[in-house]
């Protein structure tokens, strides 16, 4: 047995134990780095006035997982200790909800994510086009029309959508994949600047086609009516049409298939996958739409496939590649009208749109982006079979065949009217446009509403029409020094 003294030390040194156990865990603790994810900002309204009392949460999946509340100045913050990706829902009184673009983050980044509240009744939007930067609309004093998704859901390209906007003349010659051409504000038609994903999508010259543009993988239209030489160039001499992908949000992959059919042998199928893994959001889709037209010989057929590739390799890094391909082919029935007959032709189309973005927003303010961007651009014009009634002539010794179309009586808004044949004019030629370009951006919002903006941008284009012969290549260089204050 033990002595009554050795039980008596025993009693007084065991409850130490746990008291040296629990310092020894609290001094670890300390030393272990910190390891919680920081989102802040600024919550205000479209006018730039702060919002406060707004309560912003942090959604991870279907979950708070956060919230904060955004203070005097409007400056809010939110702590938590989860990675992956988020959204932001923001909720103030007599302002509608706002639900964020979805980001990823570790556990120890800081995360800068300023915040536009619309009021209840107003639908939120935002142009780029306008200033280079991401701005509320109500803020640009500039003419601009923003198409949305859901504007543009049940239409089969953007010609109809183009023509209704206000200023806008859009001009197309025959049917579905016929030629379309855009005058803005009595501007010509190679006076717009084109972009898809920010790469300039028009010919050397200015010239561009709307009308074999497909209104898959579009996420809205952005129209800029007016000269923005500024901050584009003399290409944008009349307009800025901006044309953009969507980009995946959702935690789990959504696969969605349209279909439909009408009239004239016409049917469309589209289908799009789309959804966001941890550092990596994805978008693809593919469509097809076939269609005989009313016109004999005039059958017209595309297909367009379209990717949009984002990987976040730091929280405020992102990488990005995006890729559009439209093929297309349209009958060349000539001027129906004029001749009484169709011709036995067609135009073939290949374009693709393609570019990889870095892009860096450090502490909020600090917004760099680099691109690189390619276009290659293929048209054919074939002529399978003379039509009409040959007409053979001889001149100085050579003879020449012409074939006429059907004898019509034209008549004109004046009641006057005209009969005859018109003869047929049949050329064929390939033509092939490339541009590879090479764009800089760095802008930086200074105290007092100030921003300030710098540009290079670095093109080499290639042009070349089989049938002449001619190839024509030129670099270009542009730097820009850009200000904005915003007095209010």
């Amino acid at each position: 047995m033990m002595d009554t003294q050795m039980l008596s030390d025993l009693r007084i040194r065991l409850p130490r134990l746990p008291r040296i156990l629990a310092a020894c865990l609290a001094v670890f603790t300390l030393a272990l780095p910190a390891s919680a994810v920081i989102v802040r900002g600024a919550v205000t309204d479209p006018l730039g006035a702060v919002v406060t009392g707004a309560q912003v949460r942090l959604i991870q999946g279907t979950q708070a997982i956060a919230i904060g509340v955004s203070g005097a100045d409007g400056s809010y913050e939110i702590r938590s200790t989860a990675a992956g990706r988020f959204v932001l829902l923001t909720a103030a009184t007599t302002f509608a909800p706002n639900i964020s673009r979805d980001f990823y983050s570790g556990r120890t980044d800081i995360v800068t994510r300023n915040i536009v509240l619309e009021a209840a009744s107003v639908t939120e939007q935002v142009t780029v086009t306008t200033t280079g930067i991401s701005t509320p609309i109500q803020q640009a004093s500039s003419a601009v029309t923003l198409i949305s998704v859901s504007d543009l859901a049940t239409q089969v390209g953007i010609v109809n959508d183009l023509r209704q906007s206000p200023g806008n003349v859009v001009v197309q010659t025959g049917q579905y994949g016929g030629a379309a051409s855009l005058f803005v504000r009595g501007g010509n038609s190679d006076a717009n600047k084109v972009l898809i994903d920010g790469i300039p999508a028009e010919d050397p010259g200015g010239l561009f086609d709307f009308g074999t543009v497909s209104t898959t993988g579009l996420d809205g239209l952005e129209l800029y009516r007016g000269p923005n030489s500024a901050l584009y160039g003399s290409d944008a001499a009349a307009s800025v049409v901006n044309l953009a992908t969507p980009r995946g949000s959702s935690l789990s992959p959504v696969l969605s298939y349209s279909g439909d059919a009408g009239n004239f042998n016409t049917w469309r199928n589209e289908a799009a996958l789309s959804g966001a893994h941890a550092k990596l959001d994805y978008y693809a889709a593919f469509s097809r739409f076939d269609t005989s037209n009313s016109i004999p010989r005039d059958q017209y057929h595309s297909a367009t496939s379209v990717a949009n590739l984002g990987f976040n390799i730091t929280t405020n890094t992102q990488a990005r590649f995006t890729l559009r391909s439209a093929v297309s082919t349209t009958g060349l029935p000539n001027a129906y009208g004029f001749y009484g007959i169709a011709a036995s032709g067609k135009q073939s189309d290949q374009d693709i749109y393609s570019g990889l973005t870095l892009e860096n927003l450090a502490a909020g303010k600090w917004h760099n982006l680099v691109r690189y961007g390619i276009v290659r651009k293929r048209e054919q014009v074939r002529q399978f079979e003379p039509v009409g009634q040959p007409v053979t002539s001889e001149f100085g010794g050579v003879s020449y065949t012409t074939y006429y179309g059907n004898t019509v009586t034209i008549r004109g808004a004046n009641g006057y009217s005209a009969t005859g044949r018109a003869a047929f004019f049949s050329p064929e030629e390939d033509s092939v446009a490339n541009r590879d370009e090479l764009y800089y951006q760095s802008d930086y919002a200074f105290p007092h509403r100030i921003t300030a903006l710098f540009g290079f941008h670095h093109v080499l284009a290639y042009f070349a029409i089989a049938a002449e012969q001619a190839a024509v290549g030129y670099y270009e260089f542009r730097f820009l020094l850009f200000f904005r204050h915003k007095f209010f």
